[in-house]
């Protein structure tokens, strides 16, 4: 019963770093991320596609 209730301890102990892990992750990405110019792919006229 020692080495299950070990086990069982050990996995929630990863399963709980690994949850604050990710919410961290989330936070940070979560800032809001600087507007960037679209890519021109239309020689720079407004309104047309390009056609390729």
């Amino acid at each position: 019963w020692t080495g299950i209730i070990f086990t069982t301890a050990v996995v929630l102990l990863v399963a709980l770093l690994m949850h604050i892990f990710i919410l961290f992750s989330q936070a940070e990405r979560s800032t809001p991320a600087k507007i960037s110019p679209s890519r021109v792919t239309n020689g720079g006229v407004p309104g047309k596609q390009s056609k390729e």
